[in-house]
C-alpha cells in the first residue's frame, strides 16, 4: 500500500527540497560546488512541478488504503475511481508513486550523506565568452555582504552593501604576450562598493552629538558629520601582532603583553612616565584601554612550540574627513564615492595591460582584485577546458593539381576521413571522389568547415592560400598563437600565411571563461 508520508518524501526529495539551497555553495567531499543561477531557476521550475504533483497525490491517496491497484484488482480499482470520482490519469499518478516508494524503501536502511551547505562563501559567473564585457551586481544574495538595520537617534534603517562590477572584459589577443591566453582587464570605475541606507535616512542629522556607527568594508566607524558628498569619522584600524609586540595608535604605542586561549592582555603607553594602562579583553570584546579603544578579533596563544598573536582592531579619537573622489588611503589604488544616502570606494586604476612595467596589470589566471582589508575579491578562473582536436590545412600537389589538403577528423554523415582535398568544386577523399560540394564537420565538435568560393570558412575564420582573417581582422601579421571568440587555437598566423600551411585546435564545444566573487 501507498503511504502519503513516503509519497511526500518522494517529491520533496526530488524537487520542493531544492527550494531550501537556494543559490549556495555545498561543500563536503573535498570540494566545493558552485551552483549557477541556471541551476537555480531550473530546480525551481522541477520544484513547482513536482509541487503540483504532490498535492494531486495527496488528495487522490485520501481513502487508498483500502484499495490495492494492481491490474490484477481491476474491478476495485474502478469501483475505487467511479466512488472518489477520479480518472484513470488520476490512477497513473498513484502507480509512479508507488513505484517511487518502492525505491524509497530499498534505500531507507541507508543514513544519507547530508552535505554541509555554506551560505555565501563565494559566488561563480560563469560561461563568460572570450572577448566579452559584463557587468553585474552582488549582494547578501550571492554573497555574504550586509543587508539588514542600521540604529541611528532611536530609529531602525535599512541599508545594505552592494559590490558591483561594471565593464569587465575576458580579454584575448590584445597585445604581445597574450599568446592564445585570456586576461581579466578590469578599467578604472570597474569595481565599487557601496553601503547605501534607505532614503527616509537624513544623514544631514548625523552630528557629534548624535553620531553614526556602522561596518563598512569589515572594520567599524562611527561619523560625527555628513554633508552631501563629505564625512568626518573615526575608524579602528586592523592590525595581526605577536605576543610582545606593539603598535602605534596616534601618539599612544598598544603592545600585547599575553595572549590566552580566548582573550589577550594589552599595554597601553602615552606621553609621561605613568601614562600607561593595561586590561584584559576577550575575544569579540571591546575595551577602552587608556583613551584607545580595542577590538579582540582573534586570538591563538603561545604553547611550546609557536609564539602566540592576535588581530586587534584599533581607533582612538583621530578624525579624519574625506570627500567623494578623495584617495582612500596613500597609494591606494581606490576612491572614496559618497552621496547623502551611501558611502563606498570605487576603483580608481586601470588593470588592463599584461607589461609587467605597468604599476597595474590585467587578473591572470588565479589573479585577483581585492577591496581594501581584502573584504571582497574578484578572482579570474580562467577559460574551461574543453576536449580538442588539431586540423591542419596546407597547399597540396595531387595527380598535377593543387590542392588545400585538410587532416584531422573531418565527417560526412556518420562517416569520417582522415584527409581530405579541396577545390573550389568540393572536399574529395583520397582517390579524388567528391565526398561534399559545400561542407564537412570538424571531429566532435559542432562546427564544420565551409568551402565559400577559394576561401574556407570554420566558425569565424575565413582563409585560403596566403590570406586569413578572423572576425573581418587580417591576421597575418600575427607571430603568436591566436584565440577566437570560440576557443579555437590558430597556430602562429603570420608563418601559416607565408608558408600556405594553417594549424588550429579546434574544441569539441564552445570555451567560456569564470569570475569568483568571494568574500
Amino acid at each position: 500500500m501507498i503511504n502519503k508520508k513516503n509519497i511526500r518524501k518522494i517529491f520533496t526529495v526530488g524537487g520542493i527540497g531544492a527550494l531550501l539551497l537556494g543559490s549556495v555553495t555545498l561543500t563536503g567531499c573535498g570540494a566545493d560546488v558552485q551552483m549557477s543561477q541556471e541551476d537555480f531557476d531550473a530546480q525551481i521550475a522541477d520544484a513547482e512541478a513536482n509541487a503540483a504533483i504532490l498535492a494531486k497525490a495527496e488528495g487522490i491517496t485520501e481513502g487508498v488504503d483500502s484499495v490495492d491497484i494492481t491490474s490484477d484488482n481491476a474491478l476495485a480499482v474502478t469501483d475505487f475511481l467511479n466512488e472518489k470520482n477520479l480518472t484513470a490519469e488520476d490512477l497513473m499518478v498513484l502507480e509512479d508513486a508507488k513505484a517511487a516508494q518502492e525505491e524509497v524503501d530499498a534505500t531507507d536502511a541507508v543514513e544519507p550523506v547530508v552535505p554541509e551547505v555554506s551560505f555565501g562563501a563565494s559566488y561563480t559567473i560563469d560561461e563568460l565568452e572570450i572577448g566579452a564585457t559584463f557587468s553585474d551586481a552582488f549582494s547578501d544574495r550571492q554573497i555574504d555582504l550586509f543587508d539588514g538595520e542600521i540604529e541611528f537617534d532611536g530609529d531602525d534603517y535599512d541599508a545594505e552593501e552592494i559590490v558591483e562590477l561594471n565593464g569587465v572584459t575576458v580579454a584575448a589577443n590584445e597585445e604581445d604576450g597574450y599568446n592564445a591566453d585570456t586576461y581579466l582587464q578590469v578599467s578604472d570605475g570597474g569595481v565599487s562598493y557601496t553601503l547605501s541606507f534607505a532614503k527616509e535616512f537624513n544623514s544631514s542629522e548625523v552630528s557629534e552629538g548624535e553620531t553614526l556607527s556602522f561596518s563598512f568594508l569589515g572594520n567599524g566607524v562611527e561619523v560625527s558629520e555628513w554633508t552631501g558628498d563629505e564625512i568626518t569619522f573615526t575608524q579602528g584600524d586592523s592590525h595581526f601582532l605577536n605576543e610582545g609586540s606593539s603598535v602605534t595608535v596616534g601618539d599612544k604605542e598598544v603592545v600585547v603583553l599575553v595572549t590566552g586561549e580566548d582573550y589577550i592582555y594589552v599595554e597601553v603607553a602615552g606621553e609621561g612616565e605613568f601614562n600607561v594602562e593595561s586590561d584584559k579583553i576577550y575575544e569579540g570584546d571591546v575595551q577602552e584601554v587608556n583613551g584607545v579603544e580595542i577590538k579582540l578579533d582573534s586570538v591563538f596563544e603561545t604553547t611550546s612550540w609557536r609564539a602566540g598573536g592576535a588581530t586587534i582592531e584599533v581607533g582612538g579619537d583621530v578624525e579624519k574627513t574625506v570627500e567623494s573622489g578623495d584617495e582612500y588611503s596613500e597609494d591606494s589604488v581606490w576612491t572614496w564615492s559618497i552621496d547623502g544616502n551611501s558611502i563606498g570606494v570605487v576603483l580608481s586604476e586601470d588593470f588592463t595591460s599584461i607589461d609587467e612595467d605597468e604599476d597595474y596589470n590585467a587578473l591572470a589566471v588565479g589573479d585577483e582584485l581585492c577591496l581594501p582589508n581584502e573584504y571582497v575579491c574578484v578572482s579570474y578562473e580562467g577559460l574551461v577546458e574543453e576536449d580538442s582536436e588539431s586540423f591542419e590545412f596546407e597547399a597540396y600537389e595531387k595527380d598535377g593539381s593543387t590542392y588545400a589538403r585538410g587532416v584531422g577528423t573531418f565527417l560526412n554523415g556518420i562517416t569520417d576521413y582522415s584527409k581530405v582535398y579541396i577545390n573550389g568544386t568540393g572536399f574529395y577523399d583520397s582517390d579524388l571522389e567528391l565526398i561534399n560540394a559545400v561542407e564537412m564537420g570538424l571531429g566532435d565538435s559542432e562546427l564544420k568547415v565551409v568551402l565559400n568560393g577559394a576561401n574556407l570558412i570554420v566558425d569565424d575564420i575565413e582563409f585560403s592560400w596566403n590570406t586569413m582573417r578572423i572576425a573581418g581582422v587580417d591576421v597575418c601579421s600575427e607571430e603568436e598563437d591566436y584565440l577566437t571568440s570560440y576557443g579555437i587555437v590558430v597556430k602562429n598566423p603570420e608563418d601559416g600565411c607565408e608558408d600556405q600551411e594553417f594549424d588550429m585546435e579546434v574544441p569539441d564545444e564552445e570555451v567560456t571563461a569564470s569570475v569568483v566573487i568571494s568574500k
